[in-house]
């Protein structure tokens, strides 16, 4: 898990280097933003950690001390990942519910905003399929074919955090890092789904 936690964390580190925290936290509007950004960040590497956890890779069992500890993991992290995810855009919002509630009502209207409709997009799949798994008792093929859609979540997330105006479109470390991440967690995942 420090591993994990490390990993995650690196991408903040690197943002926190981008511009003065002083800027970054220095009223509310501001401090909810960066939140926002942190939160959306590490929600994206999670999330791309998490599938990778899926992938059965037997380096991870011996890492873990078994599958069942790989698949106790992928649900902790899962679950916070979503968290993390979940609270990016209610973070995010709040600069304009300050000044204008329309515009913070925009924030969430699709298609006012391609790359923030992926982002909607993905949130909108991951909370109903989410929804699944908590709240209604799904025989497991259906539960394991359901699962399999989390890649379409995933998909637009990628979008989204590519397309979207942010640090990690002007900075291409950063860039690179999450979508390294990505990159894998998309690979491992269909290769998951197919076989």
């Amino acid at each position: 898990m420090f591993i994990i936690a490390v990993l995650s964390f690196i991408p903040v580190v690197i943002w926190a280097f981008l511009e003065p925290l002083g800027a970054r936290f220095m009223d509310l509007n501001s401090t909810t933003t960066s939140l926002g950004q942190i939160l959306g960040l590490m929600g994206m590497v999670m999330f791309s950690i998490n599938l990778i956890l899926a992938g059965r890779f037997k380096f991870l069992d011996k890492y873990f001390h078994g599958l069942d500890k790989v698949y106790a993991n992928h649900s902790k992290i899962g679950t916070i990942a979503f968290s993390m995810i979940l609270f990016h855009p209610i973070f995010l919002v709040v600069k304009y519910i300050t000044f204008s509630l329309k515009q913070a009502a925009l924030f969430f209207v699709p298609f006012v905003n391609i790359p923030i409709t992926w982002g909607i997009i993905s949130l909108i799949i991951m909370v109903v399929l989410i929804s699944f798994t908590f709240y209604i008792k799904l025989k497991y093929n259906v539960w394991k074919m359901s699962h399999k859609f989390m890649i379409l979540a995933f998909f637009f997330a990628i979008l989204h955090t590519i397309f979207i105006y942010s640090d990690v479109s002007r900075n291409n470390f950063l860039r690179y890092y999450i979508l390294s991440f990505a990159i894998i967690g998309l690979v491992v995942s269909i290769r998951q789904a197919l076989f």
